[in-house]
C-alpha cells in the first residue's frame, strides 16, 4: 500500500513523504520511505503492473498552481 505521510517533528519543520506499507506480513514493520525532500506531495499512483509510481510535488514558497512537478519513478524488484 502506498500512502502520503505527514509527520511533525517540530512545530516549524513538518516532514512529508510518500511511504510503502507491507500489508501481507505477519510482523509489524515500519513504513519504507519511497520519496522525500519536498514540502508537499499529492496523488501518488502505481501503474497497473506496479512497476512505476507517479506523483506531483511542490515546495515553499510556491503553491501547486505556481510551480509543481510531475515525477515518475521505477520500482525495483525488491521494492
Amino acid at each position: 500500500m502506498i500512502l502520503l505521510l505527514h509527520r511533525r517533528e517540530s512545530s516549524q519543520n513538518p516532514t512529508t513523504t510518500i511511504v510503502s506499507i507491507a500489508l501481507g506480513s505477519k510482523d509489524a514493520q515500519e513504513p519504507q520511505v519511497l520519496v522525500g525532500g519536498s514540502d508537499f506531495y499529492a496523488f501518488p499512483c502505481l501503474d497497473p503492473k506496479s512497476e512505476r509510481i507517479a506523483w506531483i510535488q511542490w515546495s515553499h514558497p510556491n503553491m501547486p498552481w505556481d510551480k509543481s512537478e510531475l515525477w515518475v519513478g521505477y520500482i525495483s524488484e525488491n521494492g
